[in-house]
């Protein structure tokens, strides 16, 4: 038994460790072992107050630990942390919210005393537990405590749940009973008494093959992230990303980490792959999730990212020329008269030069026939343009004057004769002229009468 725990504790990293300590058995069998076969570790264990429990209980948990530190010479720690308010915030449970905060307060308290890793007592019954927990609930991946993070480490992952509480016994140290793992209304528990003794009785090595399972499609995970062909499916430009409609062909655990590496090179949050994979099952889906937007064609789903502009781009109005702002293409070319709701007709003897520019905070103009300056702000937003695609939309300027906003028709067009020299389009489109435009309401936009926009001669 000592042997089993010396050989878990061998590979620690000499140094400073941070102990995630309960007062419970297994921790207190963690801190114990620490003590015994690791007296070149300098430990902090460091105690998390939940709030949810009375000052008794607390006091008594933090005696048990602190009678352990004391007699091995380790530093304790306790650290208050709101579960209550996570939970009335963002309405997760009190076990999702209470593990959140004790990572973030574990980690906060290594990088303050430079720890060098952070321990806790998780074991295989633990394991266990996890593993069928997240294969019932239908997790995309699965968990066996091991290496996806080297800074936290669970020594005890291999060791069941029998052999610590052996340990307990023959050290007599003290620990603290949490009546709380005997309420079978929350499903570990019920999972801990109800389940895992009927899977033994059919296999005592139960735990031992769950682990060797979780490890085994853990590292398949791995290499599916590390050597799958991604640009078999995906292409990639500056501005717009083509996806394959065949990517969601395959096995939904495969396309999960996928997304992560995807993901990875575009710079996008994890919270963005859920939201992602319900894209793709509606062809003509157009959907904006945080600053993209996705569209769903027959043969591919695409993104584009909103992406502000540079400060000002000046634009001389000569035949022929072309400038790209964001994920846009601004094109001057001659022509008789515009037949594309994305394009202005402009007279270059009158708008000697035309600047483009972003959107910025307080920005009012004042148009053509029109009695007073009107906020910009609420003109973008009275025809239903999205917060994110405000920032990415070119506005042409003359001088001072507003002129135009890129697919928002002008109520009436500029009239001329086709064998004017001076009259010039200007035309705006995306760089992947074959997608649709990313949001309907621009269609519908376009549908509306706007009456500041009157016309300029």
């Amino acid at each position: 038994m000592y042997d089993l725990l010396k050989q878990a504790l061998a590979s620690l990293p000499s140094g400073t460790v941070v102990v995630g300590a309960s007062g419970g058995g297994d921790s207190q069998s963690l801190l114990v072992a620490l003590g015994m076969f690791r007296p070149d570790i300098r430990v902090i264990a460091l105690y998390c107050n939940h709030g949810l429990r009375d000052s008794d209980a607390i006091e008594q948990d933090q005696r048990v630990i602190r009678h352990v530190t004391h007699a091995w010479g380790m530093r304790f720690l306790s650290r208050r942390i709101p579960v209550q308010q996570q939970v009335n915030r963002t309405r997760m449970g009190l076990e999702e919210a209470g593990r959140l905060w004790r990572y973030r307060v574990l980690g906060h308290v290594s990088r303050l005393h430079q720890a060098v890793a952070i321990l806790t007592a998780h074991h295989l019954d633990d394991v266990a537990e996890t593993v069928l927990l997240q294969l019932i609930r239908g997790t995309r991946t699965v968990s066996s405590m091991g290496e996806s993070n080297p800074f936290l480490i669970r020594p005890f992952r291999c060791i069941p749940k029998s052999y610590l509480e052996s340990f307990q016994g023959a050290m007599g140290f003290p620990y603290v009973t949490d009546m709380t793992n005997f309420d079978t209304t929350y499903s570990r528990s019920k999972l801990r008494h109800n389940v895992l003794p009927i899977l033994r009785e059919v296999n005592p090595q139960m735990g031992h093959h769950l682990l060797a399972f979780s490890d085994y499609l853990f590292q398949l995970h791995q290499a599916v992230e590390h050597h799958f062909p991604l640009d078999r499916w995906v292409k990639m430009t500056e501005t717009w990303v083509e996806i394959s409609i065949d990517y969601w062909e395959l096995h939904v655990g495969i396309r999960s980490h996928l997304n992560r590496v995807l993901f990875k090179r575009l710079a996008i949050s994890d919270s963005f792959i859920s939201q992602f994979d319900s894209c793709y099952t509606k062809i003509g889906t157009r959907k904006w999730v945080g600053e993209w937007s996705i569209t769903v064609t027959s043969t591919h789903v695409y993104l584009c990212r909103a992406c502000p502009l540079p400060s000002s781009v000046e634009l001389p109005l000569q035949v022929g020329q072309s400038v790209i702002v964001g994920p846009f293409l601004i094109q001057v070319h001659d022509s008789d008269y515009p037949t594309s709701t994305t394009a202005v007709l402009l007279d270059r003897s009158y708008f000697p030069a035309v600047r483009i520019s972003p959107r910025s905070p307080g920005l009012r103009y004042h148009p053509v026939g029109y009695p007073s300056p009107i906020r910009l702000k609420s003109f973008l937003t009275n025809h239903s343009l999205f917060p994110p695609i405000r920032q990415a939309l070119p506005l042409f300027f003359s001088g001072d004057e507003l002129i135009w906003v890129p697919y928002v028709r002008r109520s009436v067009l500029l009239s001329c004769v086709s064998s004017a020299p001076d009259w010039v389009v200007v035309s705006v489109s995306f760089l992947e002229s074959s997608l649709p435009l990313p949001n309907q309401s621009w269609l519908r936009a376009q549908k509306k009468p706007i009456k500041p926009f009157q016309p300029l001669l």
